[in-house]
């Protein structure tokens, strides 16, 4: 991720990153150094001595769906690569919006949204926190 990224990223408790081409928790974030704290050994119990830091430069999101098939958005890259394409997002202040993605909308989304989905006929629920 580039330093704005990292700049302007959310960090929460099931952020996770790829580093070295594998998948980890983030631990603790240092934004005055733009160092992110890795959880080297995810099954050991005592993990005080297990964690590494790292440049944010060499980390990148997790693009994986996250929980109920929501994706959760960090920045542009994050978003639906398609346009106009019917979605789902999670405002942060009126809950599920629907709409449809377009490159028009993108700062809106980016302020205000923390997941989307592209919609499809179901039930939708609300990412867990």
């Amino acid at each position: 991720m580039t330093l704005e990224q990292f700049k302007n990223a959310t960090f929460s408790a099931d952020t996770k990153v790829v580093y070295d081409s594998k998948t980890y928790d983030v631990i603790s974030v240092d934004f005055e150094e733009a160092l992110i704290a890795l959880n080297m050994f995810p099954n050991e119990e005592n993990i005080s001595d297990k964690i590494r830091w790292v440049r944010c430069e060499n980390c990148d999101f997790q693009k994986e769906k996250a929980n109920n098939g929501w994706i959760k958005i960090f920045d542009e890259e994050s978003l639906p690569k398609e346009e106009n394409i019917p979605c789902a997002f999670f405002d942060k202040k009126q809950g599920i919006v629907f709409g449809t993605f377009t490159k028009d909308n993108v700062d809106g989304i980016l302020e205000n949204a923390t997941h989307y989905q592209i919609f499809s006929v179901g039930s939708l629920k609300p990412p867990k926190y």
